[in-house]
């Protein structure tokens, strides 16, 4: 399973050039793949918290409530479990951000054995393998 990193679903939002065509072509390829692909619920917060920023409130809930329709989205919250191996993977990668380890940790847990991120943080993992869109 694919696990899709938040700043793709960003990017398929705000960047109408290059990278944000990529990283639709890549969202619209997993779902109309038929297979399930997953993200962390944290994703939600964080597109949210993009796109006000960048748009405006109404079109941030539009974009989440579109992401949260794709046929075979799994969503994995971040509990307990996340959370210990979150602080684990930023023990093990010293320069991991946070985020990135909590989103490593959703990806594990769903049982993901690839992370699609424009993030060259996730180079250095050996967990998972790395995809940029």
């Amino acid at each position: 399973m694919q696990y899709i990193d938040s700043n793709i679903f960003i990017l398929a939002a705000i960047d109408s050039a290059g990278r944000g065509d990529r990283a639709r072509n890549r969202i619209e390829n997993l779902v109309n793949s038929g297979k399930p692909f997953a993200t962390s619920s944290l994703t939600f917060g964080e597109i949210m918290w993009t796109l006000m920023r960048h748009t405006d409130r109404g079109t941030a809930l539009q974009q989440a409530e579109r992401v949260m329709g794709f046929s075979g989205l799994i969503i994995v919250n971040a509990a307990r479990k996340e959370v210990a191996e979150t602080l684990r993977l930023m023990a093990k990668y010293r320069s991991m951000k946070p985020r990135d380890a909590m989103h490593l940790a959703c990806a594990l847990s769903a049982g993901s054995d690839s992370i699609i991120s424009d993030d060259e943080d996730f180079k250095a993992i050996d967990e998972v393998v790395w995809e940029r869109p």
